[in-house]
This record gives C-alpha cells, structure tokens and sequence, in this order.
C-alpha cells in the first residue's frame, strides 16, 4: 500500500515515514499542498496523511484538489493535526477530509484508520468496476435491442394498415411485444390478418414473431387458404419453440368481394362481427387449442365461414384487454366489451379505447394489449397486376371427375369431406379455395347425412337442450345404422382464372323440406345451405330433397 506523508516539518514526516515503513507500507512524502497534489497527480496513492496548518496551500485547500483530481476514485484523507476544538474538527472534514487523528499520535489508532480506509478505497474500487462492467453490458444489451427491434420491424414492415379499413391500438408491456399483428393484401383482392399472442411477456414471449411472420407472408402471397396457413404455422412454431410457449392466434381471410369471412381461432377471446345498420352482433368464439401445441398430424384444419351483408365491422383482441383490472379489481371483461360494441355505433373504436383508458386509470399494465377494427367492405379489392405463380399455373390445371360412394358402414365410421378436400387441394386452381369448398361440402354433406339418412328433425334444435339432445340423437342413429348410401360427385373445369367445380350429391333416404332454407337467418338450423346458396351459384334440389347439385365458380 502506497501512503503520501504531508507535513511542512521535516521532523513529523520522518517520524510518520519510519514507523509506517516499519509496518510494511509504502511511503511518499511532501512538503506542502503543492507538493502533494503533483504526487497525487503522478503517482497511485491509496491514503493521504494530510497535516492542517501548512504555510502557503492549507490542508483543507489541498485536500479539495486533491479530492476533484481523484474524481471517481475514492482517496481516503486523514487529517493529522493537533487541533482540538470540535468546530475545526468539523471543517477540516467538511472540507473534503475523510477522517483525523488528533498529535501526538497514537500509532495504533493510526494504522487502524489506514486499514479501514484503505478497505473502503478497496470496496469503492470494486463497485466502480462492478458499474463499468454493467454499463458495458448495459450497452451491449441496448444495442443487441436494437439490432433485434430492427429485425422484428423488418419482420412486419409489411402490413397492410390502411386506417380506411383498419385501426388498431397494441400497446407492449416491455421493450418486446408478445402481441404480433399481420395483415397483408390478397393476391386477387381482399385481406388476410393474423393477430396472436404468445405466452408471456417480453423477448422470450417475442422469440417466435419472426418464423411467424416469415411464415404468414410467404404462405398468404400464394394466395393460400388460411386453414392450410394456420397449419404451416403450427408445424413451424411446434418445431422450433419450447414446450412452455406457444401462439393463441385468430386468422382471418376476407375477400375482395367481401361477401364473406373465413376465420381459424384457436386460444383466443370471442371475436365480433357487428352489423350497426342492424344494430346485431356475430360472437365467433374459439374452437382450437393455440398453435404450436399439438404436432402436425393432431392439427385441426377446421375454419368457420360466415356470410357478410354489407357494413359489417369486425372486432378482435387479445386477452390482455379483457383481463385488465382496475383498481377496485374488477375486470375488464369480455361481457363489458361486448356491450360497449353494441352501445357505440359510431366511432366505436376510439370510445372503446377511450372507456377502456379510463377504466384502467394509472394501474401498471401487467399484459400486452392489442384491439383491432376491421372495416370488412373497406378490404382493398384491386388484384395484383402480377400473380403468384401458383395462381399463374391455374391454366396448367386438368380437369377431372371424382365419384364417391359411401355404403352404411363407411358411413358410420368414416367422414369423407377432410379427404376430399385435401385431394381436390391439391388442384392448382383450388388450391386457394380449399376452406370455401369445405365449407360447402361440409354443409351439404351433412345435411344429406342428418336429413336422409338418419331422418333427425332441426326443428328440435330450437334451444339448447333442443340442440344438445340433437346431437345426442345424432350419434345414437349413426351407431345404430345399418342401411344407406351418399354419392357425392365432382366435376371441374379449369379456366384461365380459374376453373367451375359442379358438386352433386345424392342420398338414398326419403328427402327433407328443403324450403326451410328460406327461413330466418336467426334459426338454430337451415343457416348453413343459406350460406352455401350465398358461395355457390344454382343451388337446386331434386327427388324431393335427396338430391343436390350446385357449382361453385373459383376464381
């Protein structure tokens, strides 16, 4: 350890220099304040034993420029002095001292302090190169923030924002967003949107928001289904993520005519479509597990379809908002959501955010938030002027014909629909159509199956323990079936633009009173071939009811 003596006297530095050296110390000595601050200046001191009354500079004096030339290093003074009165004590420390020992001294004490000082110079030090090295990582940090801030915004620079169409309000609850909103324009018209929200907050919640929208933006400039997209993603983040994160996702397709809207929802809250010209709401809740849960061959590809009339608005969100608490605990909620969504018919987004702002007050945000408004006959209706190459090979697509007979036991045990999606999906030209042809085949399938076959009545789903007990009898006559067929035929012709899909279907029951399908939008029952007459052109019934042709023109 390395000690500079001050002292004007001659006699006192050399008393202090031989009992210090004695001890094992270091010893520098000077005569004045000049003297001892040019030794500061070129030499590492760890203590000064600094005398008071010296001619010319003082001590006080000295050790204030002593103490601004050490800045952030800590250099213990000690005043050596023989003053006794407590209000000089009090200056000389004041003055910039650390601490004194009062003459004659007394050695012992002396090198007790020195230790003590010597300790805290030492401790002092450490924490100073503790600081540095968490201000170097600190910068490290920032600017590896910034490198992957920049990735994520190049990641989703290429959403489509349009506030004509849509308004959205995300609000992270850190640096790093585990909310991820895409929307991107159709090839031939329209939109498609994804909002998703991995589990928990922050990078880690983050670290999935690049293969996710890598994925989505290569798949939707394919002009793909968004069942075949949901389950690319799925595969994607099922692959690469831990086990403990996973996506709660709603995706959205609407095309150019806006006539409809197809959505895959699995983890998510209840999403809205409302009507204010009829003053009514569609709740569409959630029917799948959140993406990247199951493997690729436990994956549910099964969308929801939904007829639009014009005007409709639609409304999602993730779970943070409907989970916000304000400061009487009470949650947000999805029923308070909805009623907001029915009472503000104009401006509906920024009063939603206004009243949500104000139930919140200053309670910290403890979630990502994200709420989003879709204007779905706002969607861009203007097609690419240069398809994507698997719409451009439409013209490469061969016509065929698919005949399909099911007999009672197949029928039973077998739903036939998912494997002849997947095979005509694989037709170039309907590629892109695979959840509208479905969708179509679903209902018409069913429909033959219920009705012919197992001559079940939708009347009796006229409640919920009508439409429970419905279902009951469904799967008791299905079990219990011995006898029956369905036919069901394809027949496509491509064009340049597309191609024409006749699908007819045939059962062998009695038929049904197919006229219901005219009725109330609002029934239980009978939406479902609306909803097929409204995708298809020529929906026509024959033998009563048994047989159904209809074409379907993919474009």
């Amino acid at each position: 350890m390395r000690i500079l003596v001050v002292d004007d006297k001659e006699v006192n530095r050399r008393l202090l220099r031989e009992m210090l050296t004695r001890k094992g110390y270091n010893v520098l000595e000077a005569a004045d304040g000049t003297d001892a601050i040019d030794m500061v200046r070129d030499n590492e001191i760890d203590v000064v034993l600094m005398d008071i009354m010296m001619p010319g500079m003082s001590g006080y004096e000295a050790a204030d420029k002593i103490k601004a030339l050490s800045k952030d290093n800590h250099l213990p003074v000690i005043y050596v002095t023989a003053l006794r009165a407590e209000e000089s004590l009090s200056t000389a420390l004041a003055a910039g001292g650390d601490d004194f020992i009062s003459k004659p001294i007394n050695f012992a004490v002396l090198e007790s302090k020195i230790k003590a000082h010597a300790r805290i110079r030492e401790l002092n030090q450490q924490l100073k190169d503790k600081n540095e090295q968490l201000l170097q990582h600190n910068d490290r940090l920032a600017r590896e923030q910034e490198l992957i801030t920049y990735f994520f915004d190049n990641a989703l620079k290429n959403s489509y924002l349009d506030p004509s169409c849509i308004k959205h309000h995300v609000s992270p609850m850190s640096a790093f967003n585990g909310d991820v909103l895409l929307v991107t324009r159709r090839p031939l018209g329209g939109l498609y949107a994804l909002l998703g929200d991995f589990t928990g907050h922050g990078l880690t919640a983050s670290m999935g928001t690049l293969p996710l929208a890598q994925t989505f933006f290569r798949m939707t400039q394919k002009s793909l289904p968004i069942s075949t997209i949901a389950k690319e993603i799925n595969k994607h983040l099922y692959n690469l993520l831990p086990i403990d994160i996973f996506l709660a996702a709603i995706l959205i397709e609407i095309p150019a005519s806006a006539e409809h809207i197809t959505v895959w929802s699995g983890g998510m809250p209840d999403a809205y479509i409302v009507d204010n010209n009829k003053k009514s709401h569609e709740i569409i809740r959630a029917q799948h597990m959140p993406l990247g849960i199951v493997d690729d061959g436990e994956f549910d590809q099964e969308v929801q379809l939904l007829k639009l009339h014009g005007g409709e608005k639609l409304y999602i969100c993730t779970d943070g908002i409907i989970e916000t608490t304000n400061k009487a605990g009470e949650m947000f909620s999805e029923e308070r959501l909805t009623a907001l969504l029915i009472q503000y018919q104009e401006d509906t987004f920024e009063k939603i955010i206004r009243e949500y702002n104000s139930f919140k007050g200053n309670i910290e945000q403890k979630d990502d938030i994200s709420f989003v408004e879709i204007v779905c006959d706002k969607v861009p209706r203007e097609v690419e002027t240069e398809l994507p190459i698997d719409r451009q090979n439409n013209i490469n697509s061969l016509p065929f014909h698919l005949n399909v007979k099911l007999i009672a036991d197949q029928i039973r045990t077998t739903n036939p629909v998912s494997q002849i999606v997947d095979f005509i999906a694989q037709v170039p030209a309907l590629q892109s159509h695979r959840d509208i042809i479905n969708t179509i085949l679903s209902e018409l399938y069913n429909n033959a199956l219920e009705h012919g076959i197992l001559r079940l009545d939708s009347h009796n789903k006229k409640d919920d323990e009508g439409f429970l007990q419905y279902y009951n009898d469904k799967e008791a006559a299905l079990a219990a079936l011995q006898h029956g067929t369905i036919v069901i035929k394809l027949d496509f012709i491509p064009h340049t633009h597309g191609g024409e899909l006749t699908i007819h279907l045939s059962d062998s029951g009695n038929g049904f009173d197919y006229q219901q399908m005219d009725g109330s939008v609002d029934a239980p029952f009978g939406r479902g071939l609306l909803l097929v007459s409204s995708l298809c052109k020529n929906l026509k019934f024959e033998d009563n009811g048994s047989t159904v042709e209809t074409v379907y023109h993919a474009q």
